[in-house]
């Protein structure tokens, strides 16, 4: 299962305030919002996404769920890499 990055949507790092997701937020809303471009199916979609990114990251509990689920999917994927590697030098 891939986990969608929503700071990257956001064009934020991880680190960002709650003031800076809402002003990204709304600046990428203004940009992308389907008023503005009726016909384009692609910015429908990344303004979805943008949406989706925002109830995570502007909800603060909903923040630090998605935090500690990025971090578990992190150290799952360091696993991974550390066992493929160590499979690939014992070959």
């Amino acid at each position: 299962m891939k986990i969608k990055n929503y700071y990257r949507i956001l064009g934020l790092e991880s680190s960002a305030t709650s003031d800076e997701i809402r002003m990204a937020y709304k600046r990428l809303v203004r940009k992308y919002h389907p008023d503005l471009h009726p016909d384009d199916k692609k910015v429908q979609r990344v303004f979805g996404e943008i949406k989706e990114a925002y109830e995570v990251l502007g909800d603060l509990d909903k923040r630090l769920n998605y935090n500690l689920l990025l971090s578990k999917s992190k150290k799952l994927m360091d696993e991974v890499t550390r066992r493929e590697y160590e499979m690939n030098k014992k070959k």
